[in-house]
């Protein structure tokens, strides 16, 4: 009985990394095209005098694929994720999209909360469904 549920726990869990993976990488690719090459740590000196913050985010950046990708993981984990949105607009340089940088940002947010939410109710829901009907 407990291999009938936790095959489909290892099964969901399979699934719903695959789901977060493309996620992560379609908003990395999106975030290499809008802010790659935008933050430097001369651009986080100016963000940090202005904010009077001790921030040491020079790593955290879309300069590259992998730092997109540890970057995305560091605004899922809510570790200051509005700074950091803040810094890579203001130092995007693109004036006209900085509204779309920031509908990008909480969109991100949004979806993949959204996203981990209703597929852990849904693994609950069929893992209780499944222990249901083994029960009967």
């Amino acid at each position: 009985m407990k291999s009938q549920v936790i095959y489909p726990a290892f099964k969901f869990i399979y699934d719903l990394t695959l789901q977060i993976l493309i996620v992560f990488l379609i908003f990395a690719s999106i975030g290499l095209n809008f802010f790659g090459g935008s933050i430097n740590s001369f651009s986080l000196d100016l963000y940090n005098e202005d904010m009077n913050l001790d921030l040491n985010y020079e790593y955290l950046n879309f300069n590259t694929f992998i730092n997109s990708l540890v970057f995305l993981f560091v605004v899922i984990t809510n570790n200051d994720w509005p700074v950091l949105a803040n810094i890579c607009i203001a130092d995007s340089g693109k004036a006209g999209n900085r509204r779309l940088l920031r509908f990008v940002f909480i969109f991100f947010k949004f979806f993949i909360n959204y996203l981990l939410l209703n597929s852990i109710l849904a693994f609950l829901m069929e893992i209780l469904h499944v222990y249901q009907k083994k029960k009967q």
